[in-house]
């Protein structure tokens, strides 16, 4: 993007050309290291080598591999869920709360004395 008073072509600003960027010089750096025979082991490639070896015994590859996680397979973060309507609007929650009254207690029937005596065979005390 040409800015106020350039030539036509000339470049302003940002990277020149052919510079390498932070992962390719990271590279460049490790291939050097290692064609010059220094131990440029970075921490996390030292518990992957002891993770994949298969002489080591297995609790200890165990915990190389525990903790090398974090820094491979990044956990899920918490996503905060938006309630929003067909336009996009965020939709306000609506609480509907009914109170019935409390239900009436049910009363047994209360027993009814009859004006009848004694029927046949009966006895009363």
């Amino acid at each position: 993007m040409a800015g106020k008073g350039s030539r036509p072509g000339e470049r302003r600003g940002g990277r020149k050309k052919g510079t390498p960027n932070r992962w390719t010089s990271l590279l460049a750096a490790k291939a050097e290291a290692a064609a010059a025979g220094l131990d440029g082991e970075q921490p996390l490639d030292y518990l992957l080598r002891i993770m994949r070896d298969p002489s080591t015994e297995p609790h200890r590859r165990d915990a190389a591999a525990k903790a090398a996680a974090p820094y491979i397979h990044p956990q899920l973060q918490a996503v905060a869920h938006r309630m929003l309507d067909a336009s996009g609007a965020p939709l306000t929650p609506t609480i509907n709360l009914v109170i019935h009254p409390p239900p009436k207690p049910v009363e047994a029937p209360r027993p009814r004395l009859m004006h009848e005596g004694a029927k046949d065979g009966e006895t009363v005390q």
